[in-house]
């Protein structure tokens, strides 16, 4: 792409298009069925008043200031992640939620800026050409819609993908590393790029990787002791080999489930794995990760390429959110 006043005015046109569609279709916050962000606020709060051992409990409600009723275990991540909504849990319900929404409206925007000065090639044309295609491409997505509507913490670990990546390119594997094991303490998807870079030997990153998320677990544990982890191990243990087979989960196995059986698609009630969709979503998934673990392994020799680096980054990202049983439509704000 040229440098020049035309380019520079079509980049500029696309991003104000991207972003008030993504104004439109997120603007609305309001929805009870948001349940991740009712969780996330009523953890904050529980923290904030000195109830921290009922993290994991059910409760909320109108009494206690969220639209909804939460079931015991509606909070999926360990406690430590809870701390960073006790300012949140200050303000009332909707207020705090409509606050995260332009949180992650600046997630977004940081994150086409780091994609624009250390990802996207030069030859895309100037700083400020690469820096509005980038945000007319995030702004336009419907994963970046849902996930600022229903104030989840995708754009957050978005903008800690993109920063390891910018990094990565860089060659400071130590530095991505820290930052993908901070996403990976919030969201599992991460795990992929871990597996990547044992693959590729880039002790580097796994040593940072290991460090950050040992680091992360043991403040957790410090700050609130075994027996809160250990409610969210049985949480984890509990949902193993279940699906929810509600539309929004794009997963191998909710996919391979509403195809091959009665499955509801406004179901979001963890059920057992049937038979053959539980051996057909491992047959799946296994291949899928065998011919990108296979692609990177060739591939070695280019791995320094930024051009190898980025594929790679692609594929273990994509390997990763389907063949977890999670795979919400949100998360594909990640690649």
């Amino acid at each position: 792409m040229k440098h020049g006043a035309g380019p520079l005015l079509l980049a500029l046109v696309a991003a104000l298009f991207a972003c008030g569609l993504l104004a439109v279709r997120s603007w609305k916050i309001d929805h009870d069925y948001s349940i991740d962000f009712q969780a996330y606020w009523l953890g904050g709060q529980r923290l904030a008043s000195g109830h921290a051992a009922d993290l994991y409990a059910p409760g909320g409600g109108e009494a206690s200031g969220t639209p909804r009723q939460l079931v015991a275990g509606e909070f999926k991540n360990i406690p430590l992640v809870a701390t960073a909504f006790m300012p949140l849990s200050r303000l009332p319900y909707l207020t705090a939620k409509r606050v995260f929404w332009w949180i992650n409206l600046a997630a977004v925007a940081a994150t086409a800026l780091v994609l624009a000065l250390g990802v996207l090639p030069a030859h895309w044309g100037s700083g400020w050409q690469r820096f509005l295609l980038a945000l007319a491409a995030l702004a336009v997505m419907a994963p970046t819609h849902i996930a600022l509507r229903h104030a989840q913490t995708t754009p957050l670990i978005t903008l800690l993908f993109s920063g390891a990546l910018a990094l990565a390119l860089r060659g400071r594997d130590a530095a991505a590393g820290l930052l993908l094991a901070g996403a990976l303490l919030v969201k599992w998807p991460a795990w992929s790029l871990a597996a990547a870079d044992l693959l590729r030997g880039r002790k580097h990153a796994l040593l940072a990787w290991t460090a950050g998320l040992a680091g992360g677990v043991a403040l957790s544990l410090i700050l609130f002791g075994p027996a809160l982890h250990i409610t969210y191990l049985q949480g984890v243990v509990e949902n193993a080999g279940t699906v929810m087979t509600g539309h929004n989960n794009q997963s191998v196995a909710a996919v391979v489930t509403r195809l091959t059986g009665d499955a509801p698609v406004y179901d979001w009630t963890p059920r057992p794995l049937a038979p053959v969709a539980r051996g057909l979503s491992a047959v799946l998934s296994l291949t899928l990760l065998l011919i990108v673990a296979v692609a990177l392994w060739r591939s070695r020799q280019r791995a320094s390429t930024r051009r190898s680096r980025r594929l790679e980054f692609a594929a273990a990202s994509a390997a990763g959110l389907v063949v977890l049983p999670l795979a919400w439509d949100h998360y594909f704000m990640l690649l």
